[in-house]
């Protein structure tokens, strides 16, 4: 029955990546025609800035997804201490929500002052609905890690896929019906649709939420809150590293190359994912190699990943970089977009380098080696910023997946390696 468990959790998670993968290419088709050049720089920064919104559960998902799991094996009822800990971030997050309310016009003064063809007001309005939703969807998808904590995360895939193409829909809808202020309509479609359903869910499942739970569970509330706090740290030091690009480039660049970066990443990023898939497929395989000691086969299986995503990385680049004006026509036929060939190939750099240096990183946690990431991540997020800075002055919108790269080569790209392979090699194999 387990076994059957996973392979339906990961069967339906791939086919749900797929195709909200593919949605997220189309939708770009959808937005840039439906609201012009202007409208979508906006749309394409608040998307890169909801991102940063996914920090405001507090860490607490992926706590309580290690101690549901915990409890399960122990047979411990966690229900009392779920639903405090939900209750908690639905608290917290109300109040952010207020907070980012207040301070919108304020933030899109600041990070959108360049962004001249969209009436102020109306990027207020729009950067207050992303920001209230996806902070919405941060503390709803608790029920998320609810459900992979309890062995059910198909329904965290189906529930994820049923927004994606609710929103996709919904904003095609609204386009089509050329309503009034499209912009924000297209905002709460993609930003408040996919924040809906896992919150009604999360209310549903917490309606009879208990006080405050004491003896055992009190014990287990302070593990969460331990927990929650690390998980939060470590996941803004990431943020820090890969999550600010949009953000500089509104600021250093502007509207146009924000545009181009926007539909460059999604680009660049589907066949990136293609990679992740085969890494999410290596990560058990090189766990149970860890497990019986055979860390020499770890290596040697690391090696061809490598090898093969390097190659695919290199293919998939040229052929960005030989029919880059198709593929723009193909995705965005109303867009004016022209970059240089600096930039593809800085995107194909960049993203060699993330295979280097995910892949290792996979082979260091299927062996349960996490703290050096946590040593690597806070120097690699001062690198990130201040490379991507000095690169975007300097070489313009190449600069920018530059400095990120170059983040990943002086730490992680170099140490990861080195660590697995050490780490690996003195593994012994169970008696």
């Amino acid at each position: 029955m387990k076994s059957g468990s996973h392979l339906i959790v990961a069967g339906s998670a791939w086919a749900a990546r797929i195709v909200l993968a593919l949605l997220q290419v189309a939708s770009v088709r959808l937005l840039t025609v439906g609201l012009g050049q202007q409208s979508y720089a906006v749309y394409a920064l608040l998307l890169g800035l909801s991102v940063w919104f996914t920090l405001a559960d507090f860490g607490i998902a992926a706590a309580l997804q290690n101690m549901i799991s915990e409890c399960r094996a122990r047979a411990v009822d966690y229900s009392r201490v779920v639903g405090m800990w939900a209750l908690i971030a639905m608290a917290g997050g109300g109040l952010l929500a207020l907070l980012a309310w207040m301070l919108a016009p304020w933030l899109a003064g600041m990070l959108m002052a360049s962004f001249d063809g969209v009436p102020m007001d109306v990027r207020v309005q729009a950067l207050r609905i992303m920001m209230v939703s996806a902070i919405a969807l941060a503390s709803g998808s608790l029920i998320y890690k609810i459900w992979y904590g309890e062995q059910r995360g198909y329904l965290t895939h189906l529930c994820q896929l049923f927004g994606g193409v609710a929103a996709y829909a919904s904003a095609a809808l609204v386009l089509h019906l050329d309503v009034p202020h499209r912009l924000e309509w297209c905002a709460v479609a993609y930003f408040g649709i996919n924040a809906l359903l896992p919150m009604a869910v999360l209310l549903w499942r917490m309606r009879a939420a208990s006080s405050p739970a004491a003896g055992e569970e009190r014990i287990l509330s302070d593990r969460v809150m331990r927990s929650a706090l690390g998980f939060w740290g470590y996941g803004l030091m990431a943020a820090l590293v890969l999550q600010l690009d949009y953000v500089l480039i509104a600021f250093v660049l502007g509207p146009d190359d924000l545009v181009a970066y926007s539909i460059y990443s999604r680009i660049f990023g589907l066949g990136f994912f293609v990679y992740t898939s085969v890494l999410g497929a290596l990560w058990p395989v090189l766990s149970e190699k860890a497990a019986q000691g055979r860390g020499k086969e770890m290596n040697a299986l690391v090696a061809r990943h490598v090898a093969l995503g390097l190659g695919f990385i290199v293919a998939f680049t040229a052929v960005v970089a030989i029919y880059d004006s198709r593929i723009i026509q193909l995705i965005s036929p109303t867009l004016h977009v022209g970059v240089p060939l600096s930039f593809v190939l800085a995107m194909g750099a960049y993203f060699a380098v993330r295979v280097w240096s995910d892949t290792y990183a996979v082979m260091l946690q299927s062996m349960g080696q996490l703290r050096p990431f946590y040593m690597l991540v806070p120097a690699q997020a001062a690198l990130s910023i201040g490379g991507q800075i000095v690169g975007s002055r300097l070489l313009g919108l190449a600069g920018v997946p530059l400095g990120m790269g170059l983040s990943f080569v002086l730490t992680v790209a170099w140490a990861a390696p080195h660590l697995a392979r050490d780490r690996s090699l003195r593994l012994s194999a169970p008696l």
